[in-house]
C-alpha cells in the first residue's frame, strides 16, 4: 500500500496524472478506468472522507438565536398535529 498523496514514477512514463474522482494514478489511455471495481471502491472511500470533514465541521458550528446558542440533539422531530416526524 502506499499513501494516496505519494506519486509513483514509472520508467520512461513519468508521474501519470492523477484521476480527479478517486485519485489513483491512471493513463490518461485507459478506456474505461471509471467501471473498474478499485475505482469505485476509492471514489466510495473519497466521498465517505469527505462526508465525514464535512459532518466535524458542521458539528463544531454553534447556532444562536437573539444571542442564545441552541443546544445540538441527535434528533430533531416536526410537531404536527396528530404525527411526529423525525429527520
Amino acid at each position: 500500500m502506499r499513501h494516496p498523496l505519494d506519486f509513483v514514477d514509472i520508467a520512461g512514463e513519468g508521474c501519470l496524472p492523477k484521476c480527479e474522482h478517486c485519485g489513483n494514478q491512471v493513463s490518461l489511455l485507459v478506456i474505461g478506468h471509471q467501471n473498474t471495481k478499485n475505482y469505485q471502491e476509492e471514489f466510495e472511500r473519497k466521498v465517505q472522507h469527505q462526508v465525514a470533514i464535512d459532518a466535524a465541521f458542521t458539528l463544531k458550528q454553534k447556532v444562536t438565536v437573539y444571542g442564545e446558542e441552541l443546544e445540538k440533539v441527535e434528533v430533531f422531530k416536526y410537531l404536527i398535529p396528530g404525527h411526529v416526524v423525525s429527520v
